[in-house]
């Protein structure tokens, strides 16, 4: 594997995956024995490699269709691998292969979960693809990305589909809110639940970003993001390490009087980043909220208490009781989520939301 800057690349540019080596030998044994299932549903986390998974899937199919290429993975980047000079990944990469059509519901979930992305002209589209006669031989891929913003009438022509599938026919879906999608859907399709990644790994992929964190930050951010190597990927690509780090200083120091602080974070911050730097704020304080809620009963974390860390849970759970933290950090989450749906003052609500930690009265 080269050490090429992975934090540039989208799944469909990207040959490699770390991980996943069970979820790949599965495809291979199947497909092998002519036993592939006809429709896929791979779910898990944001940020986990959903995609990436799918598109190594497709490529390695396409490449079993094409007497042009040579299939056999002869540099140990995983069962699936295909040369990302090969044909077959040029025409991935380029959305330009005739036997593969890709619909992306792909969104900000941060900001709008719930969008609904892909309306039912596009699964019209989909039937309209899997029974074409033109095209090369071999299987005909379809791939849906994050299905779970799809229409109620999207999501039943799409079970239409999957219901009656045309022979030599793939379907790839991907989501990362399981219990979202159709129960007949789930029923219909073999589901790969793609688990988040040990520490080890984790700190494999980010470092192949070159990003060159030191192993107490890569551990903070392996728990922050439940082993999603996306979502860091995200906080590093957006300048969010210098961020986070100020932001965890004024957390541990909370106690003290340092209002101005947070104010300076936020009023300092440039407009493109500000909406980062919001969702960071917020992201953090629940996140140390519920660290101190196992800092009280001695539940082991994957990145190190560290001493301000460690003084500030101590200093937090003498000023209050498990259920007042527990109901300012259910406070402070419905603060963020009001601010988001009502288009509040965001900077009154970070203001806000620090002021309940500062307040030694009963919540």
């Amino acid at each position: 594997m080269d050490t090429k800057d992975l934090s540039s690349l989208s799944p469909k540019n990207n040959p490699y995956l770390i991980g996943h080596a069970e979820s790949e030998s599965l495809i291979i044994d199947l497909y092998n024995k002519d036993k592939l299932n006809n429709t896929w549903l791979i779910s898990g986390c944001s940020g986990i490699g959903k995609a990436t998974l799918a598109y190594r899937i497709i490529r390695y199919i396409l490449t079993q269709d094409s007497p042009q290429t040579n299939p056999n993975n002869k540099n140990g980047d995983g069962p699936l691998y295909v040369e990302r000079t090969s044909e077959i990944f040029l025409k991935v990469a380029s959305s330009s292969h005739p036997n593969l059509l890709v619909v992306d519901g792909s969104a900000n979930e941060e900001k709008d979960p719930l969008t609904e992305k892909i309306k039912i002209e596009e699964i019209r589209k989909v039937n309209n693809f899997l029974h074409m006669t033109s095209g090369q031989e071999g299987y005909k891929i379809v791939f849906i990305d994050n299905i779970d913003l799809m229409n109620k009438n999207a999501a039943n022509a799409l079970l239409k589909i999957i219901e009656e599938p045309p022979k030599k026919s793939l379907i790839i879906l991907t989501t990362s809110f399981l219990s979202r999608i159709l129960p007949t859907i789930r029923s219909r399709s073999r589901i790969i639940k793609v688990k988040p990644l040990n520490l080890n790994n984790f700190t494999k992929v980010i470092n192949l970003t070159k990003a060159h964190l030191d192993d107490e930050f890569l551990s903070y951010l392996y728990e922050l993001t439940s082993g999603s190597p996306g979502r860091a990927l995200d906080i590093i690509k957006n300048d969010g390490i210098d961020i986070h780090k100020r932001i965890k200083k004024f957390i541990f120091h909370l106690t003290e009087d340092n209002s101005s602080e947070i104010q300076e974070i936020v009023n300092t911050a440039p407009k493109e980043t500000f909406e980062k730097q919001y969702v960071s704020i917020f992201q953090l304080l629940s996140f140390f909220l519920n660290k101190a809620l196992k800092f009280n009963f001695s539940v082991q974390t994957e990145s190190p208490v560290g001493k301000d860390e460690k003084n500030f849970y101590v200093k937090l759970l003498k000023k209050f009781s498990i259920i007042e933290i527990l109901r300012i950090k259910e406070k402070i989450e419905s603060l963020y989520a009001k601010s988001l749906s009502l288009n509040l003052n965001k900077k009154q609500i970070i203001l806000s939301s620090i002021l309940l930690l500062k307040n030694s009265k009963k919540i």
